[in-house]
């Protein structure tokens, strides 16, 4: 999802919304920085999410959990916040990788 105050993808967010039967979704929108890329699927007894963000840009992921402590993010990923369901990161132009144990 695009930030208004940043048009152009400059900066955006992703918070996927596991459950309703789904096992897994990818998502690769084009933005004028490049392609974003937006994975995740259940691994058992957790989750397993991948994103991949443009030169140029910077995002917000949110992750779900039930607590932030059972999230282990890549190199790079900076907590932000953690709030409703899920531990926000702040990311930079990158490829990163979140676990949750379940």
């Amino acid at each position: 999802m695009p930030d208004p105050a940043h048009p152009g993808y400059a900066r955006f967010r992703i918070r996927p919304q596991p459950g309703g039967g789904l096992t897994h979704a990818e998502a690769t929108p084009r933005s004028p920085h490049g392609t974003i890329g937006s994975s995740w699927r259940d691994a058992g007894k957790g989750l397993v999410m991948q994103v991949t963000v443009p030169r140029g840009s910077t995002a917000t992921i949110y992750v779900p959990a039930t607590s932030a402590d059972q999230v282990t993010a890549s190199a790079g990923a900076r907590p932000a916040q953690w709030a409703d369901g899920y531990a926000a990161y702040t990311v930079a132009a990158g490829h990163y990788t979140f676990r949750v144990r379940g």
